[in-house]
């Protein structure tokens, strides 16, 4: 490449001429600084000698024939010429033939301000001379008047190298300019564009390199960092995807986490971990103390502690009051460690709230389940070895089978109940809701004529009211939930004049079907536990009139399913009123 040879060429050029223009400047330099210690050599020579002479002469205020005298005397003695200026720079007498006026007047009134000599010099390069003034000041007649002798005299350069030296200096400095313009033009300039280049494609992911003409380091540089700009963009685009996924799985994992350092204070946490505390994340969390931010003192404590033992793994439980309710929370913390050093803590928390209630559920489930089984059981199987004793009497026998055939039906009762309750969850889960359209009012009429005997049984009197009109719902869960609860009315009616409603209403949002009776009611301290499984509010009396103890878990399963909800209205002494609220904007599936 024809550009880059030339320009090597010029750079290796310059760089030997600018040295060889450095070594003559270095001696041309020590040249000059002879004949400037020569020159004032001349200088002090000529100021000494001028002095000594003038002090011995009094100048009078006047031009006079003496001064004259004076003036030719010292020109002889000091092989110089003299004058005799007054104050405004006029020449009153000269030891020359003729008498001018001097042109630097500016410079004698300035120097008659100080009463000391003063001397300058000027170097002639083509004589070869040194031109000397001395400037003397005088005062006359009790300082009214001022006059100045000036004294001009020329001495040639003894060593004719001096000068020659001189004119070298001056050689050398438009040498040295000549080469500096050179290298800006030849180096320089294609130095700066090279590096606008190389800017340029720091910013810039389209600027190549392939026809770069220029100098070969600076070429080598660009491809260097070429390569090095493609490798670092996919380097950081890698980082920033790394980044960003662990960000996304810092949030987005169920549990709460916390980063500290060795002396407690926050390095990063999840959102989750806020939300645990019911405290909203506040905008600057890196550097702040884990009780300044989350208001734990019990969760300062555990970090503090492993922070100062010697463990690299720990696991105890939190209890705290959130929204006026008990939260339940394992925290795990982990050592975090660079060699031998710790540097900190990972804090993981995990609220276990659900998990702990759905284990007191399923202990308490197993319990009741095995209590209410446990009953009819041992009754049959109490009454079956009585039965061995009486063989031979028919009627014993009857009595017996009929409490046996009686708790029988009741185990089968709380068997079905479960699987009802399983299937529910389960439907609920796989979102099998089985929807379809259909008139309510066949549903009900339904329900009333499986409950005829029982209502005849009693003699209660049962008020229905309803309308034709078709609803989408599981029409046979909703058969199966409003029987429960017209069964329970039915039982827990009032027993002189028993009295069951049962009615369908129509809100803005919701199909309302409200089962009432006159029975005695339910306290209010139980009513938030009415629903739950194999709840009793008196065991022997619950026992003494049937059922299975799951009948309104499985009505608040069957409102859950549809999306609705089942309301206790009630009070002691006033009877009971269940309403089943059943959505109006279900869609068929």
């Amino acid at each position: 490449m024809k550009p880059v040879n030339t320009a090597s060429y010029i750079y290796w050029l310059s760089r030997r001429v600018f040295l060889l223009s450095i070594v003559i400047l270095f001696v041309c330099s020590f040249v000059f600084e002879l004949l400037q210690k020569e020159t004032i050599d001349h200088e002090e020579e000529l100021k000494s000698s001028a002095a000594s002479l003038i002090l011995q002469q009094q100048i009078s205020h006047k031009s006079s024939q003496a001064d004259r005298e004076f003036l030719f005397s010292l020109s002889k003695k000091l092989d110089a010429d003299v004058h005799l200026v007054d104050i405004k720079g006029n020449m009153l007498a000269s030891s020359t033939a003729t008498k001018h006026q001097l042109r630097d007047k500016q410079a004698i009134e300035e120097l008659l301000q100080s009463p000391e000599a003063q001397t300058f010099s000027s170097y002639n390069n083509e004589n070869r001379t040194v031109f000397v003034r001395c400037y003397f000041p005088l005062s006359v007649k009790n300082d009214q008047f001022k006059k100045m002798i000036i004294i001009d005299k020329t001495y040639e350069i003894p060593n004719p190298y001096i000068g020659m030296a001189y004119q070298s200096l001056f050689r050398s400095l438009i040498i040295s300019a000549i080469i500096s313009l050179l290298i800006v033009v030849s180096i320089g300039l294609p130095t700066q564009r090279d590096l606008i280049t190389i800017s340029k494609t720091f910013t810039s992911s389209s600027k190549e390199v392939d026809n770069y003409e220029g100098i070969p380091q600076l070429m080598k540089i660009l491809m260097l960092q070429t390569k090095f700009r493609k490798r670092s963009k996919s380097v950081r685009k890698k980082l920033k995807l790394e980044i960003q996924y662990w960000e996304t799985f810092f949030n987005s994992i169920p549990l709460g986490v916390i980063i500290v350092d060795d002396e407690n204070r926050i390095i990063n946490a999840n959102q989750l971990s806020f939300e645990f505390f019911n405290i909203e994340a506040p905008k600057k969390v890196k550097g702040a103390f884990i009780m300044q931010t989350y208001k734990s003192s019990e969760l300062s404590r555990l970090s503090n502690d492993f922070i100062h033992s010697e463990s690299t793994y720990s696991e105890d439980n939190l209890d705290i009051f959130r929204n006026a309710k008990e939260t339940n929370m394992v925290v795990k913390l982990v050592r975090i460690s660079l060699g031998s050093r710790s540097k900190g803590s990972l804090i993981v928390i995990n609220d276990i709230t659900r998990l702990r209630k759905l284990q007191n559920v399923r202990k308490e489930f197993v319990s009741n389940v095995s209590h209410e089984l446990k009953t009819p059981i041992t009754v049959t199987m109490g009454f079956l070895e009585a039965m061995e004793d009486c063989l031979d009497d028919p009627d014993q026998i009857k009595y017996f089978y009929n409490i046996i055939k009686r708790n029988t039906h009741r185990i089968n009762d709380i068997i079905q109940d479960l699987l009802i309750l399983s299937r529910l969850e389960i439907d609920e889960k796989n979102q099998n809701f089985g929807f379809m359209e259909k008139n309510i009012a066949h549903t009900l009429q339904n329900i009333v004529a499986l409950t005829s005997d029982e209502i005849n049984k009693k003699n209660v009197s049962l008020v229905s009211g309803f309308e034709d009109q078709v609803i989408v719902a599981n029409h046979s869960l909703v058969e199966l939930a409003v029987r429960n609860l017209l069964e329970n009315a039915i039982r827990y009616s009032h027993k002189d004049a028993p009295l069951v409603t049962l009615s369908l209403a129509d809100s803005e949002n919701h199909w309302i079907i409200r089962v009432s009776d006159n029975g005695p009611g339910i306290h209010t301290k139980f009513q938030g536990r009415i629903f739950e499984r194999f709840f009793r509010m008196d065991e022997s009396r619950d026992r003494n009139t049937g059922g299975s103890g799951l009948g309104l878990a499985i009505v608040k399963h069957i409102a859950q399913l549809h999306n609705g909800k089942i309301h206790l209205d009630s009070s002691l002494g006033n009877g009971c009123t269940f309403s089943l609220y059943l959505p109006k904007n279900l869609q068929k599936s």
